[in-house]
């Protein structure tokens, strides 16, 4: 009886840990919602790294490197950014 009356009869367990399939969801539920959020900052930041290299070397040749409107086909074409007929009628026009 006195077990009973500071909460550790047989009942304490289900009204004060959610004993059940409930409590097992809510943590596999928090632990799929905590993966998701590191997944996506981790992709995030992969995108944001790659997307900064391409301008970076797309700017260092096109103005801070002196680059010659040559020299940014060459570096498209190199990218795979334009065919080969493209850049060989383009080359052509640039070289006249």
């Amino acid at each position: 009886m006195i077990r009973n009356m500071r909460g550790f009869g047989p009942g304490w367990q289900a009204a004060h840990h959610g004993v059940g399939s409930d409590h097992v969801f809510g943590v596999i539920f928090m632990i799929a919602l905590l993966a998701l959020i590191v997944v996506a900052i981790v992709v995030l930041t992969m995108w944001l790294i790659r997307h900064r290299k391409y301008h970076e070397g797309t700017a260092a040749v096109a103005g801070a490197a002196g680059g010659t409107p040559l020299d940014i086909l060459n570096v498209r074409y190199a990218r795979g950014e334009i065919e080969k007929a493209e850049y060989e009628e383009k080359r052509k026009e640039l070289s006249t």
